[in-house]
C-alpha cells in the first residue's frame, strides 16, 4: 500500500474520531442539561414539600390535631387530651377572674402580666396554681366517671341535649388554639357524668333526726355561734394625748363591772361623750354599733373562744384581755351565749341568664322574660320549671339539678336573691324575675327546708361520708397524669 493510501485512511480515521467525539460531547451536554433539569425539579419539589409541611403544621395547630393526640390525663376507661385539658385549664382561670374581678389586686394577680411571672400570697406561681386546680378537678372527674361507668350510670339523651344547648353560646377559641366544640362537648360529658354520680352518692346518704342530734351533741362548738361586744382602751408612754397604762386599766376595770349589755353600752356611751373624740351623738352611736359582733364562731386555741365556750357561760359575763403586746386592755361582754341557729333555710329553683352571655342589661332581661313567659304559657309546675332550668340556665352549679338549691340560709346569697327568698310573705310556688350583679334570675320558691343548724349538721356528716367513699374510689381507680404534655398548655389572658 502506497503512502497516499495510508494518508487517506488516516484522515478518514481522524474524521471518524472527530465525529465520535462531537457526538459524545453533544450527548454529554444533553445529559448535563437533563441533570440540571432534574436538580431544578428536585429543588422545586423540596420547596413545595417544605411549604406544604409548614401549611400542614399550621393546619394541625389550628384544627387541634397535635394537641388532640397528646394525652394529659387518663384512667382505665377515659382519656383527657391536651385539647380538653386546655378547655379545663382556661375555664378554671376564667372562672377565677370572673368571680374575683373586683378584688384581684388583693390576690396579687395582674391579668396584664404573664402568669408564669407572678406568684400568689403562698409563693405559688399563678400559672402553676391554675394548672394544679384544673389537674385536681380532672382527677376527681375521672375517678367519679370510672365509678359511674362500673355501676352502669350513663348520661341520658336529655342531658346530652342540655350539653348541646350549652355549646351554642361557647366560643372555642377562647380556650386555646385548636380547641374545637367537639373537645368542649367531650369535657362537658365527662363533667356531667362525674357530677351526676357525685350527686347520686350524696342523695343516698340519709340521716334520721336522732342521728343529727347525736352528731350535734358531740360537736356543739362546730354548729353554734355567739354574740359579744368588745372595746379596747389603748395606752401609750410616748403620746401625751393618749391614756396612760394606769388610766387604761382603771377604765377597763369599770367597764368589766358592767354585767349587762345595757349597762355596758350606757357606761361606754358616757365615756365616749366625755372623751371629746366624737363629733356628735350620731358618731357615738355608730361607734357603739361597731362594738357588737354577731354570730361569732368557735376558733380553736383562741382565748376569747375558750372563754365563750366555757360550759357555765352566761349572758352579761365579762372578760378582760390584757394585750400588753399591743398596749391595750380589751373588755368583752357576752350578749348571746353559744347556741345553734334555729332560723329556717329554704329551697329554691332558679334559671340564670348572665350579662356575660347575653350582653346588655336590657338584652339579658329580655331573654329572661322570654323564658319566663314560655314557662307561664304551659302548666306552670315545678317540674316544668326544672325542665327549663336544665336546658336554659347558665348556672353550671345547678342547671343539671333543674336549677335547685337546697338549704339556702339568710345571708348566703347576694342581697336581692336573699331578700326574695326570705320575704316573710313568700310561699311555695311563688315566682319572679330577680336582678343581681350576675344577671337575671327566674325564681321558683320550693319551700322551707328546716332549721339551719340541722342543715349544717347534715352537710357535715354527708361531707365526711362522701370523703370516705371518694377515698375508696381513689384507691380503686388509678389516674395517670402526663406532666410533660400538661406543661405545653397555654392559659389565654385577655
Amino acid at each position: 500500500m502506497g503512502k497516499g493510501t495510508r494518508k487517506r485512511i488516516s484522515r478518514e480515521n481522524y474524521l471518524l474520531e472527530q465525529e465520535k467525539k462531537n457526538k459524545l460531547e453533544a450527548l454529554r451536554k444533553k445529559k448535563m442539561r437533563k441533570i440540571g433539569l432534574i436538580v431544578t425539579s428536585c429543588v422545586l419539589v423540596m420547596a413545595l414539600i417544605a411549604g406544604g409541611a409548614a401549611y400542614a403544621v399550621k393546619l394541625g395547630k389550628n384544627n387541634g390535631y397535635f394537641i388532640r393526640n397528646k394525652i394529659a390525663a387518663q384512667s382505665d376507661s377515659f382519656k383527657v387530651d391536651n385539647a380538653m385539658m386546655a378547655y379545663f385549664v382556661n375555664q378554671t382561670y376564667q372562672s377565677f377572674i370572673s368571680n374575683n374581678s373586683s378584688n384581684l389586686s388583693n390576690y396579687g394577680l395582674d391579668t396584664s402580666k404573664p402568669l408564669k411571672e407572678q406568684s400568689n400570697s403562698d409563693g405559688v406561681i399563678w400559672y402553676d396554681y391554675f394548672m394544679q386546680e384544673a389537674e385536681d378537678s380532672i382527677k376527681q372527674m375521672l375517678i367519679l366517671s370510672e365509678a359511674a361507668n362500673k355501676e352502669g350510670v350513663t348520661i341520658t339523651d336529655e342531658e346530652l341535649a342540655t350539653i348541646d344547648t350549652q355549646m351554642e353560646s361557647i366560643t372555642p377559641s377562647d380556650y386555646g388554639q385548636g380547641v374545637q366544640i367537639s373537645d368542649i362537648k367531650n369535657c362537658q360529658k365527662l363533667y356531667m357524668l362525674a357530677y351526676k354520680y357525685s350527686n347520686q352518692i350524696i342523695d343516698n346518704l340519709k340521716y334520721t333526726d336522732i342521728e343529727l342530734e347525736n352528731y350535734y351533741d358531740l360537736n356543739k362548738a362546730n354548729f353554734t355561734t355567739y354574740d359579744y361586744r368588745r372595746y379596747t382602751f389603748s395606752y401609750s408612754t410616748d403620746d401625751e394625748q393618749a391614756l396612760t397604762q394606769v388610766d387604761a386599766k382603771t377604765h377597763a376595770d369599770k367597764l368589766v363591772a358592767c354585767k349587762s349589755d345595757s349597762a355596758y353600752t350606757v357606761w361606754l356611751r358616757n365615756y365616749m361623750k366625755a372623751s371629746g373624740n366624737y363629733s356628735d351623738n350620731a358618731a357615738i352611736q355608730e361607734a357603739l354599733d361597731g362594738t357588737l359582733t354577731e354570730n361569732a364562731a368557735y376558733t380553736a386555741d383562741d382565748p376569747l373562744s375558750e372563754w365563750a365556750y366555757t360550759e357555765d357561760r352566761q349572758v352579761g359575763d365579762t372578760y378582760l384581755l390584757d394585750d400588753t403586746q399591743n398596749s391595750g386592755y380589751t373588755v368583752y361582754i357576752m350578749v348571746a351565749v353559744p347556741d345553734r341557729d334555729i332560723s329556717n333555710t329554704v329551697d329554691a329553683r332558679h334559671i340564670l341568664l348572665t350579662f356575660e352571655k347575653n350582653g346588655s342589661d336590657a338584652d339579658t332581661l329580655k331573654a329572661a322574660q322570654a323564658i319566663y313567659d314560655e314557662w307561664k304559657s304551659g302548666d306552670q309546675t315545678e317540674d316544668s320549671f326544672a325542665a327549663l332550668a336544665e336546658t336554659k340556665s347558665e348556672d353550671p352549679g345547678s342547671a343539671s339539678q333543674g336549677g335547685l338549691y337546697e338549704g339556702i340560709y339568710v345571708g348566703q346569697t347576694v342581697d336581692t336573691f336573699n331578700d326574695w327568698c326570705f320575704d316573710s310573705s313568700r310561699k311555695t310556688g311563688d315566682t319572679a324575675i330577680v336582678a343581681t350583679t350576675y344577671g337575671y334570675h327566674i325564681m321558683y320558691f320550693v319551700g322551707i327546708n328546716g332549721e339551719k343548724w340541722k342543715s349544717d349538721v347534715k352537710d357535715a356528716i354527708q361531707k365526711a361520708d362522701y370523703d370516705k367513699a371518694y377515698a375508696e374510689y381513689e384507691t380503686k381507680y388509678v389516674v395517670t397524669i402526663n406532666d410533660k404534655n400538661l406543661s405545653e398548655i397555654n392559659i389565654i389572658q385577655k
